[in-house]
């Protein structure tokens, strides 16, 4: 994952890095401290960065059009598992200047809001 980094220009390898650490467990099964990391750089994949230069004009964020989708479906998948670990990736230093784009801000509540959705249903019962 550091090798292939987090940045949207890696997006052509997200897909297979992404199917093969689902293929050897995936969040559930990792231990907590790797885990950490590892959600830590899923949230920066999937925040991306500021876009709207370019040939992406109209794209106010550019993220990984492939990983994304598949770190959405982790997120939902582990999320009680994983919601402290969004929690502390929310406030890496990384993650923090990258929201003061109101875009980018978006996109890190909608994972906030995918972990923390499960945490109503657990009270319930």
């Amino acid at each position: 994952m550091t090798q292939i980094g987090h940045s949207w220009p890696g997006y052509g390898a997200h897909g297979k890095l992404l199917d093969d650490f689902e293929d050897v467990g995936g969040l559930e099964f990792c231990p907590a401290e790797p885990r950490r990391q590892i959600v830590l750089w899923m949230v920066k994949c999937y925040i991306g960065e500021p876009g709207g230069y370019g040939m992406g004009v109209n794209r106010p964020v550019f993220y990984s059009n492939v990983g994304a989708p598949r770190i959405h479906e982790m997120f939902r998948q582990n999320a009680a598992v994983i919601r402290e670990d969004v929690e502390h990736a929310a406030g890496d230093r990384y993650v923090r200047a990258a929201i003061r784009d109101k875009h980018i801000a978006r996109r890190l509540e909608r994972l906030r809001d995918l972990v923390s959705a499960g945490a109503d249903e657990d009270d319930e019962e």
